[in-house]
């Protein structure tokens, strides 16, 4: 007995759906009818966009079995598969073919991005140490400042309650920080 399956798609005309006020499609629409996995089916798939069809919807998928008198017709329930295979052939996904040389400077991205984000996420409990030891340090020995000056931004930020201006040395910091001591 031979056995095939037919989709029936809703099918509409014109470069962007329309609606009335009720969202009833106003664009020219039929049903068309194609066994699945046909030749008819292959290019109707490959030219609906080119064919003027901004929409194709599944409405119905039917399983034929037999011919004339002994003709047994079953509807099927799960569409989702050539739902999916209608919407890719709708709106294809391009496929961005990459040269030898942009995979290998991609493969680097995603090390280096890998390693920044490692890095970020040690450095998160790093950072919660260093404000720790920088409120032990003792303010009144100037050989006490930090010596790179991401540290000693951060160990003004900790004494002045403020963020340090991106441009300033590290000795205004330092200069500043002197000052706020000897005031107090």
């Amino acid at each position: 007995m031979a056995k095939k399956s037919v989709v029936h798609l809703r099918v509409y005309k014109g470069s962007s759906m329309a609606y009335d006020a009720n969202k009833n499609p106003l664009n020219e629409n039929q049903i068309v009818k194609i066994q699945h996995g046909s030749f008819e089916w292959i290019n109707f798939m490959k030219m609906a966009v080119k064919n003027g069809y901004c929409k194709v919807k599944v409405e119905k998928v039917i399983i034929v079995e037999g011919f004339g008198e002994d003709e047994k017709i079953t509807q099927v329930n799960e569409t989702s598969s050539i739902e999916a295979e209608v919407e890719d052939a709708i709106n294809p996904k391009q496929v961005v073919v990459l040269t030898d040389d942009q995979k290998r400077i991609k493969e680097l991205e995603d090390k280096i991005n890998s390693m920044l984000n490692d890095n970020k996420s040690k450095s998160k409990g790093s950072e919660k140490e260093k404000e720790k030891e920088i409120q032990v340090k003792d303010a009144n020995d100037v050989n006490d400042y930090p010596v790179d000056s991401v540290e000693l931004k951060s160990y003004y930020e900790g004494i002045m309650g403020k963020k340090a201006h991106h441009k300033a040395s590290n000795e205004t910091l330092i200069e500043q920080m002197e000052e706020l001591k000897n005031k107090s």
